[in-house]
């Protein structure tokens, strides 16, 4: 089995996002990687050893992704959701429960 982070010991913000994601946590990120919702790895970042990282998401297409981080403690999932820039003005879009 893997092991598995504690419930909230890591954020991601902003989400939604129209590109650039931050990872924060109170442990060494080993590896971070992104999945569409095929479950293809789209992004990654590999040997991180440090408690932030950021993600480029702006050659990846609007629509919903799975962030999964790797830290020393384990391994935690989240839902990103990538907007567009007009999608931004649209209260529904922002006001919508994500995951």
């Amino acid at each position: 089995a893997t092991p598995q982070f504690n419930k909230g010991s890591f954020i991601v913000y902003p989400n939604p996002t129209q590109d650039l994601i931050t990872v924060a946590t109170d442990v060494m990120i080993e590896k971070v990687a992104l999945f569409n919702l095929l479950g293809q790895e789209v992004l990654q970042q590999y040997s991180i050893n440090a408690k932030e990282t950021s993600f480029n998401l702006s050659s990846l297409p609007t629509g919903k992704y799975l962030l999964k981080v790797t830290s020393e403690n384990g391994i935690e999932t989240k839902g990103i959701l990538k907007i567009s820039f007009f999608n931004i003005k649209e209260k529904s879009v922002l006001q919508r429960t994500f995951f």
